[in-house]
């Protein structure tokens, strides 16, 4: 995965819009890329509800960034981040793999014991969640200076590639 970033950010070199799944921690000044942070403000023009993948989506990137907010404070604290990284891998990457994994710790996208909306190719959905939080924490390990700690992103974010590419069979 660590070779796709490396790719992705010579691909950002041609369109800006590549480091919104590279760098989704940092904000961006262009309108396009910055427009996640008030999706809102583009929905209340058309009332219409989101896609449900694109909840799962947004939410995804927005929990993996809260994840390693809280695992850099963490760090600053004098704690482990690693354990709390460790605990958002068992949530995220479950055995065996079934329905959309979420971490426990983190609001779920959907109220608490509704259905999810996505019931067609659960598991592919399941796994491009993955796929786009692994992108999230292979950023966040490039970024940080603390090898301790970009050592821990750069575990998940192995791990969840791997939960990713994994065949699923609910």
């Amino acid at each position: 995965m660590a070779q796709t970033a490396v790719f992705l950010r010579l691909l950002a070199r041609l369109d800006a819009r590549v480091w919104e799944v590279l760098h989704p921690h940092l904000p961006w000044l262009d309108e396009r890329i910055s427009a996640r942070e008030r999706f809102g403000d583009a929905v209340a023009l058309n009332p219409q509800p989101l896609p449900p993948r694109e909840i799962l989506r947004l939410s995804t990137v927005a929990t993996a960034r809260a994840v390693a907010q809280t695992a850099i404070t963490v760090q600053f604290s004098g704690g482990d981040a690693g354990e709390v990284l460790d605990r958002v891998a068992e949530d995220w990457c479950p055995t065996p793999p079934g329905g959309i994994p979420w971490p426990r710790h983190w609001p779920h996208p959907w109220p608490p014991g509704e259905p999810y909306p996505i019931t067609e190719e659960i598991d592919r959905v399941a796994q491009s969640m993955q796929a786009h939080a692994a992108l999230v924490f292979h950023g966040f390990a490039a970024d940080i200076a603390d090898e301790g700690l970009s050592a821990a992103f750069s575990r998940l974010a192995d791990r969840l590639e791997e939960a990713a590419a994994t065949e699923r069979q609910t």
